[in-house]
């Protein structure tokens, strides 16, 4: 054989060797592609703007529609909004005084990963919260205390008392401070069954209870207003209202849902809220 072609077929021979030594040492991977993982859901107490519906996270100090109270990843079990209700009880701790709880109404919502960060029906899900107005808002609702309760966003005002919730900025005839439940046993006020009516009023109280109601009324506006004279000079009519009146088990006991008002004087609505209005003078219209 030529020197030249058995040279060329020894190294033809040992290129082809390595290259099986290659393939053994280094087989390829047999299977299907791997999905790369979906993004998690946003952290809890971050704040989310919907535009077109499709949640955006931003800056809590800037204006938002959401914050999110729990999330859970794509794979997860969705919450339900009754979940959701329940985290929102243990993210918003009740603001009380002297057993009246102080009005924060919030709606809560389940939130789905926006289109770029889910495949399919797969994503994340959060329990999200907010203020019941649906008003865009700035800031956290978590850890809201009395000295930082947020009268534009939680406020409760009406023209009566059977009337509906009104924005605080505006006219209204009183404002509701807090409500309370009360376990009422007396035979009387039980037996005149005044839960039958439309409109509740604190004067179908016994007057034991209705003092006392008064009195601890007079305390929480005291303790919301920051003025040592709540009426501000017999301006305004601080007094306890029934919201409604709830049967019990017992037959002999009824549950009583109360509210604190502050109530203006006839003809002259109030335009803002009393809320931390300390000793400025009352915003009649």
């Amino acid at each position: 054989m030529n020197r030249r072609v058995s040279g060329l077929v020894l190294l033809l021979l040992a290129v082809t060797a390595v290259v099986i030594v290659r393939a053994v040492q280094h087989p390829g991977v047999a299977g299907r592609p791997v999905a790369a993982p979906l993004p998690g859901p946003p952290a809890v107490g971050s704040c989310l703007l919907l535009q077109d519906g499709v949640p955006r996270p931003v800056d809590c100090a800037d204006p938002h529609d959401l914050e999110v109270i729990a999330g859970v990843e794509a794979d997860a079990t969705s919450p339900t909004v009754a979940q959701c209700r329940a985290r929102a009880a243990d993210y918003l701790a009740p603001i009380l005084v002297d057993d009246w709880q102080v009005p924060v109404a919030v709606d809560v919502a389940v939130v789905s990963a926006p289109t770029g960060e889910r495949v399919g029906s797969r994503g994340w899900q959060a329990c999200t919260v907010r203020p019941s107005t649906h008003d865009r808002f700035t800031g956290s609702l978590r850890g809201m205390t009395l000295a930082t309760y947020r009268t534009d966003l939680f406020g409760t005002c009406f023209d009566r008392s059977t009337g509906p919730d009104l924005p605080c900025d505006g006219p209204h005839d009183a404002e509701r401070l807090g409500t309370a439940d009360l376990v009422e046993t007396d035979p009387a006020f039980i037996n005149a069954k005044p839960y039958y009516g439309i409109n509740y009023t604190a004067v179908t109280l016994p007057d034991s209870v209705l003092a006392d109601l008064t009195r601890r009324c007079r305390s929480l506006a005291v303790a919301l207003t920051g003025a040592a004279d709540p009426t501000y000079g017999g301006q305004l009519e601080i007094r306890a209202d029934i919201r409604s009146v709830l049967t019990t088990e017992r037959r002999d006991t009824v549950e009583i849902v109360l509210g604190c008002l502050a109530v203006a004087p006839a003809g002259r609505p109030l335009t803002g809220s009393v809320v931390g209005l300390g000793s400025r003078p009352l915003p009649f219209g």
